[in-house]
């Protein structure tokens, strides 16, 4: 039961709210980022043929990036103040840094650098830069450094 809900609401939150729809806005309409609620429930994050953001309860078919959230990390994610995609960054990073988010990335880089992903990371702004900076992420050399090791 608590799959469902969890789906629904970040099926909401995902399509409906300001701040994700803005963050998905960078993305290439080839993207799907496949998000796993709680070890069990796949689900598939993409934008439709029209550019709206769209969560389906269904397995990724070519992500670039999986998500796996803890029950934790929905509720973060949903009930979190994101009034700025620096704040949901934020948000997800802190959630990965406290284990309620693992991450890992199966496309190839160069799917990450020409499908939007670094759109996204510039639409943060300097809310988001500097919060990466204070965890070492400080330029793109560091960025590739983090991909691989989400790769593994």
């Amino acid at each position: 039961m608590y799959d469902q809900q969890a789906f629904e609401q970040l099926k909401s939150f995902f399509e409906t709210n300001p701040v994700s729809r803005e963050a998905a806005a960078p993305l290439s309409s080839k993207v799907e980022i496949g998000v796993t609620i709680n070890e069990h429930t796949q689900c598939v994050f993409f934008k439709d043929a029209s550019g709206a953001p769209k969560f389906e309860k269904r397995a990724p078919v070519d992500p670039d990036v999986i998500f796996f959230l803890t029950p934790e990390a929905v509720e973060s994610l949903i009930n979190g103040p994101h009034h700025s995609i620096g704040e949901l960054g934020i948000s997800i990073t802190k959630n990965y840094l406290a284990g309620s988010v693992k991450i890992k990335v199966v496309g190839s880089i160069l799917n990450l650098l020409t499908r939007g992903y670094l759109g996204i990371l510039k639409a943060g702004g300097m809310e988001y830069t500097k919060f990466l900076a204070t965890h070492g992420i400080t330029n793109l050399s560091k960025i590739k450094s983090l991909i691989q090791k989400l790769r593994s």
